[in-house]
């Protein structure tokens, strides 16, 4: 099959890249996949706290590694079974003004 245009320039580009040049632009694309993905998540159910975003996410990306998804399950059950769990991660993840609120 023949490339495209589009397709010799980016190969192009690529080839012209160093290999740091090429993990960071490989590293930027992983970041707006997730991002992506947390963000169809947090459409669909936005309830969901931003740890039980993350680990959607991570059971989305790993779900052909039995041993990982596992771990992650764990992690999730434990977040269901302990609301404080779930208020505690909010709180911690909320931004708080540094003024003083009461003064």
């Amino acid at each position: 099959m023949e490339q495209s245009e589009i397709e010799l320039e980016y190969e192009r580009r690529w080839k012209a890249m160093s290999p740091a040049e090429k993990v960071a632009r490989s590293a930027a694309m992983f970041a707006w996949t997730r991002q992506q993905m947390a963000l169809r998540i947090r459409n669909t159910q936005p309830s969901l706290s931003d740890e039980e975003v993350r680990l959607h996410v991570a059971l989305q990306l790993y779900e052909r590694d039995p041993e990982v998804v596992r771990l992650i399950q764990q992690r999730t059950e434990r977040i269901r079974r302990n609301p404080l769990t779930r208020y505690a991660i909010l709180f911690t993840n909320s931004a708080i003004p540094s003024t003083d609120l009461y003064g």
